[in-house]
């Protein structure tokens, strides 16, 4: 069985093949830069629930607050922890 090679010229006006040309690309351009939801708005992360599981982790967070209440000094804020963490960097006592 022979095939012969078909050949097909298609014409288009200019004004559609920009058209088209445009779309294409404004497609790949969205497909490539689509964003990954946030956690906030993807919870895959999260699993299956895990009720026994949620209420530990209340339960432990719970007793370090109660730890930690009345010891003021124990708390520190965002700017004092950061600056720490520049101290302890500059001083080389993070570990790699």
């Amino acid at each position: 069985m022979d095939v012969e090679a078909l050949e097909l010229t298609i014409r288009i006006p200019n004004q559609d093949f920009e058209h088209l040309v445009r779309r294409i690309v404004r497609e790949e351009l969205l497909r490539l830069l689509d964003r990954q939801p946030s956690i906030v708005e993807n919870w895959q992360h999260e699993g299956e629930p895990d009720e026994a599981g949620d209420e530990r982790l209340l339960q432990d967070a719970l007793a370090v607050l109660d730890e930690y209440a009345n010891q003021p000094d124990a708390w520190t804020n965002w700017a004092e922890f950061e600056a720490e963490l520049d101290r302890a960097e500059v001083a080389g006592e993070l570990p790699d």
